[in-house]
């Protein structure tokens, strides 16, 4: 396997550092895209935004295309996306964002600020 993650993690990802730096709950596809087009470092194309709307829908359970795996995203309405924050994404790994020099984990339900060495500066109660 390569160190490359799965499309479905990477907008899983973004949207929720993008909901969290802007404290909002939900975002729309236009959003959505730019964000994961950034992110992957890569142009805004037609066929990329396919592949969004179609980890989007795959990975949501209320749509008619959900693969029956895993529930990352919530559809909120026509165009509008939101994150599930109660799922095996979430809760079972080691969700890491890189906040500057130090990294916000999440880790056995807790949300922890490290640094490279994974010393501990702070836990956060969730």
């Amino acid at each position: 396997m390569s160190g490359k993650k799965a499309l479905k993690y990477v907008i899983y990802d973004v949207m929720a550092d993008y909901q969290r730096k802007n404290n909002v709950q939900s975002l729309d596809l236009k959003t959505i895209y730019n964000e994961v087009a950034k992110s992957l470092k890569k142009p805004q194309t037609v066929a990329l935004e396919s592949q969004i709307r179609g980890r989007l829908q795959e990975n949501c359970k209320e749509m008619a295309n959900y693969l029956g795996k895993e529930d990352l995203f919530q559809f909120v309405e026509n165009g509008v996306w939101s994150i599930k924050k109660d799922n095996d994404h979430e809760k079972n790994t080691n969700f890491i964002r890189y906040h500057g020099k130090k990294y916000f984990r999440y880790i056995n339900n807790l949300y922890i600020y490290t640094d490279d060495n994974w010393k501990t500066f702070f836990v956060l109660i969730r």
